[in-house]
């Protein structure tokens, strides 16, 4: 039998160590679904479910679908698009529901770890934007006090 102990936040100021993957292993970055262009879209097989990336990483990825898929299947995830490689076998590592369509329907969200790690373009260098100069703010005009309003009750 294991047993989890939980820290007691009043030792050590609460800190805790990260959380991370079986083996030592920590979670790979992931990427917005609109920083790979190269993914236009996927389909889940078996099933044949098209789904949309919401994000990926190097270990997985998190898809959107119709499809009801089971946690620890074993599918294979094919990549619409020039992203390489095009198709790569995957386990289902969870399954939440995302949203409930007009008509009823079920939406799905999928987490999918890659069976082996892929190859991700680099992310862009996001620069920040400078702010716009902002002067101070003209003074207030008013044409005519505001009455003051009293409940009376």
């Amino acid at each position: 039998m294991t047993m989890s102990v939980l820290a007691d936040p009043s030792v050590d100021g609460g800190a805790r160590p990260p959380v991370g993957l079986p083996g030592g292993e920590t979670p790979a970055p992931r990427l917005p679904a609109a920083l790979v262009p190269a993914i236009t879209g996927a389909r889940i097989s078996p099933g044949g479910a098209l789904a949309r990336l919401v994000n990926i990483s190097r270990s997985g990825a998190l898809v959107e679908c119709d499809l009801r898929l089971m946690p620890g299947a074993e599918v294979t995830v094919h990549f619409a698009g020039t992203f390489q490689p095009a198709q790569v076998p995957s386990r289902v590592a969870r399954v939440n529901v995302s949203g409930i369509g007009a008509n009823g329907a079920l939406t799905y969200q999928v987490g999918l770890a890659f069976a082996t790690p892929i190859t991700l373009p680099d992310p862009p260098v996001l620069r920040p934007e400078k702010a716009p100069a902002v002067g101070p703010a003209p003074p207030a005009i008013c044409s005519r006090p505001q009455p003051v309003l009293r409940n009376r009750w």
